[in-house]
């Protein structure tokens, strides 16, 4: 397994490789979650030994073999059962935050499309929390994409 974990070294540099690290990430589970029970590895060797582990294909990946549930599926479930919560806490909040969220709210009352709502949640969620929202999500193509 080992040699297996040094082969996906190699091909988590390559490019269009997905499929090849993919195949690798799956084959090396066992050996990853026995170095994580055992060892108890710090985040910043695991990160070295296993980087493909910290792209978002893998992540969800990753999550699907732990849990056998979709991690982007259950988040977004989750989100849109706790939205109106969410839009009650935040909303609360006053000062600096309350300033930050009427163009948020004014977006998340006026469209229907989930995916806009949801990306509202959260950016008032991130401004509750004190952080800029510009940080944490970037636009792409159109969509939204987190860093």
């Amino acid at each position: 397994m080992e040699k297996e974990r040094l082969e996906l070294l190699t091909a988590v540099k390559k490019r269009n490789n997905d499929r090849v690290v993919a195949d690798k990430m799956a084959r090396t589970f066992a050996y990853r979650r026995q170095e994580v029970v055992n060892e108890e590895p710090g985040i910043d060797e695991f990160k070295d030994r296993w980087p493909a582990l910290f792209q978002q294909k893998e992540i969800n990946a990753e999550f699907r073999r732990l849990v056998a549930l979709s991690l982007e599926q259950t988040f977004m479930t989750q989100l849109d059962s706790h939205s109106s919560q969410l839009i009650k806490v935040v909303q609360s909040k006053g000062g600096a935050t309350r300033a930050k969220m009427p163009g948020i709210m004014k977006t998340y009352d006026e469209v229907e499309d989930i995916d806009i709502r949801r990306e509202c949640v959260l950016k008032g969620l991130i401004t509750f929390l004190g952080e800029d929202a510009q940080d944490l999500i970037k636009e792409c193509c159109g969509r939204t994409q987190w860093r």
